[in-house]
């Protein structure tokens, strides 16, 4: 897009003005509009926005009419605000002219038509013209110029300190995100992802439309399972939704705990006694996990061996009494049962004695049969004896017995190092808050600290559960869609609905693969641009890094940490930032068959220079115009000398406010021309 010219007709303070702006032939590509304050130099820039959207959002007063119009108008008669904008876009003429008429009321005051009137002409190559139908307007405008980048190539010095608040992560980013998509060609990789997959595009993407093609003619199975498909790919699309929420808030919690902890170190009085602190933490960490790791293990090795452990001394005594025994008279050689048995059936002794039942003789030959072999008394204690002996080894438990003790050492030890530390933390943060406001300063930092810590473990679990819940679903959701697959193998339409459904899939995870590479690529690319910019207009230590969700953080990498950025800072910032899109656009654009292509846009600044000091005016200057391929700059009257002779080689228009009265401004030629 390059900027043909532009005319005022009763906008504000201009009557009649027209002001042609430089094409960029032999170099020459600045037009500059110097003028004192109140002259009228955001009222062109908001000519710029009115035109193209019909928005004023500088202006406080919303009524376009000149005040001298509107003073020698009769009751009830009208006049008209115009502003006619001429540009070339992809190499062809636009004109785009608003007009909105004013009626006079009784009360004297100018009252606006319900709608201005908008229309483009577009002049094709041939020189013919043809005036774009009325449905097309707005689209024509967003393929101009999208109203959402507008901002950052239409300016004004408050604004660029919004800018600068917003890509350095102090508010929303979103409009950032989108300007380095849609500047630097990725919006159309993302319209393509969007065209076959999109969380809210329902039936009207390509995905969408093939699953609600199915039909189950019948099939009650085959009808669940497409119900489940549908319900598992809504839940899946909001767990993403969520986890791409879950993340951000982490992120932000994150930097506001890095910003959080840098600044509590910041007092002097503190900060020696912050990294003790630290230290102590620290230590009573690593103690708190020996103690932990001794008690685990002391359990482990007594729980495992509990019952030899418990046995031990029963089974020792046992083993005592059975030595002190003399149990070898207690085995009669020769004897069997068979003999013992042949007695009692007979009823009579060798001997010639009787064996009557109940009589001592006869309990007497009951009693030998505890002497018969292989089940003697002294071969059962013996037994007893061997099988205690080898269930219960004596050293192994005794060696147990002292690795639990050990154990146990050291988990006492453990405490009384924990106890000690945490008696000397104690100390060092009665320190750190011992007086007044340096006291309130540090609780204050350190219950934001707390409730930054407290939103990362929470987020960060709610990160683990939606992630768990991704995989589960993702697991159920290729399980309903396996089944689904070998149903319709018997159903032709549905089997080839399956096949362009596997297409769609493949087309849109190769293209999203790529969209993620070009998209890394793009972000590493544009923060070593903007570095290299930035270096250049603000010299010193900082470094720039664009994360992932596009946030931008500050460093200074003689620290290597976080800062919060001045106000100049944060100016070099929003200028690196746009000089490095318009660079790497261009760079783009000028790379045949890129994907990442893109129209280059020109940029009009309104007294932009006035944010710097007169070191950083001459490395802009400098700097900008050897970037873009299209500059206007208006410029107070105090920055306007150091303008010209800064950019004196690249001045192709200039121009100069004359100020008849407050309702009558003129823009003459200047020097230059």
């Amino acid at each position: 897009m390059q900027l043909k010219s532009i005319k005022l007709n009763n906008f504000r303070q201009f009557k009649d003005v027209q002001v042609d702006f430089a094409d960029g032939k032999e170099g020459k590509n600045v037009t500059i509009i110097i003028g004192e304050n109140s002259a009228g130099k955001t009222t062109i820039e908001q000519a710029f926005f009115w035109c193209l959207y019909a928005k004023t959002p500088s202006f406080e007063d919303k009524i376009l009419l000149n005040r001298d119009v509107l003073h020698n108008m009769q009751t009830g008669s009208q006049a008209t605000v115009k502003v006619e904008l001429c540009l070339y876009h992809n190499g062809i003429e636009y004109t785009l002219t608003r007009q909105l008429a004013y009626t006079k009321d009784n009360n004297g005051n100018a009252k606006p038509a319900d709608q201005p009137l908008f229309d483009i002409t577009r002049r094709e190559k041939n020189g013919n013209e043809k005036d774009i139908e009325a449905d097309l307007l707005a689209a024509t405008v967003e393929e101009i110029m999208p109203q959402a980048l507008s901002q950052y190539f239409f300016f004004d010095g408050e604004r660029i300190l919004q800018m600068g608040k917003e890509i350095s992560g102090k508010e929303q980013v979103d409009d950032f995100k989108n300007a380095v998509r849609g500047l630097l060609g990725l919006d159309a990789m993302m319209n393509a992802l969007w065209h076959f997959k999109h969380p809210r595009g329902g039936k009207n993407t390509v995905i969408g439309y093939y699953n609600s093609q199915f039909s189950a003619k019948g099939n009650a199975e085959l009808e669940k399972l497409l119900k489940q498909i549908d319900d598992a790919d809504q839940k899946l699309a909001e767990v993403k939704s969520s986890l791409e929420t879950c993340d951000g808030e982490i992120s932000k919690a994150k930097d506001l705990l890095k910003q959080k902890r840098s600044e509590i170190t910041l007092y002097e009085e503190g900060k020696k006694l912050i990294e003790e602190k630290d230290g102590f933490e620290q230590d009573i960490s690593l103690a708190e996990e020996a103690k932990h790791n001794a008690v685990t293990e002391a359990v482990s090795l007594f729980s495992r061996d509990l019952s030899s452990f418990l046995s031990l001394p029963l089974i020792n005594r046992a083993v005592d009494f059975i030595n002190s025994q003399n149990l070898a008279d207690a085995i009669i050689p020769g004897l069997s049962k068979a003999t013992l048995d042949y007695l009692k059936e007979h009823q009579k002794c060798i001997c010639g004695r009787e064996l009557l039942p109940g009589s001592d003789a006869c309990n007497h030959i009951e009693s030998l049969y505890d002497y018969v072999l292989p089940n003697s008394i002294a071969t059962i204690a013996r037994d007893f004896k061997n099988e205690s002996m080898r269930r219960v080894d004596q050293t192994f438990v005794g060696d147990m017995s002292k690795d639990v003790i050990s154990k146990i050492k050291t988990a006492n030890e453990q405490e009384k190092i924990i106890q000690s530390k945490q008696a000397r933390l104690e100390r060092v943060i009665r320190r750190i808050g011992a007086s007044g406001e340096a006291k309130d300063k540090f609780d204050e930092l350190k219950s934001q600290i707390g409730i930054c810590e407290e939103k990362i473990r929470t987020k960060t679990k709610e990160h683990d559960q939606l992630l768990e819940d991704k995989v589960n679903i993702s697991r159920d959701l290729k399980n309903y869609q396996d089944r689904r697959a070998d149903i319709n193998a018997n159903d032709e339409q549905n089997r080839k609905t399956e096949i362009y459904l596997a297409y769609a899939n493949r087309i849109y995870e190769e293209l999203n693969k790529e969209y993620t590479a070009q998209e890394t690529e793009v972000r590493t690319r544009l923060q070593d641009t903007i570095n290299s910019i930035f270096r250049e207009i603000y010299n010193g230590e900082l470094q720039l890094e664009i994360k992932d969700n596009y946030k931008i953080s500050v460093t200074d990498i003689s620290y290597d940490s976080g800062v919060e950025t001045s106000s100049g800072q944060s100016i070099a910032v929003i200028f690196a930032f746009i000089t490095a899109l318009i660079q790497m656009a261009k760079e783009n654009g000028q790379k045949e068959n890129e994907l990442l292509a893109h129209e280059v846009y020109p940029l009009v600044m309104d007294a932009p220079l006035s944010l710097f000091d007169k070191t950083r005016i001459d490395t802009v200057c400098r700097k900008i115009p050897s970037i873009a391929e299209q500059v206007v700059i208006f410029i107070k009257d105090t920055d306007g000398e150091i303008a010209r002779d800064k950019m004196a080689r690249y001045i192709g228009k200039e121009y100069r406010f004359d100020k008849q009265t407050n309702f009558d401004t003129r823009v003459i030629p200047g020097e230059m021309e």
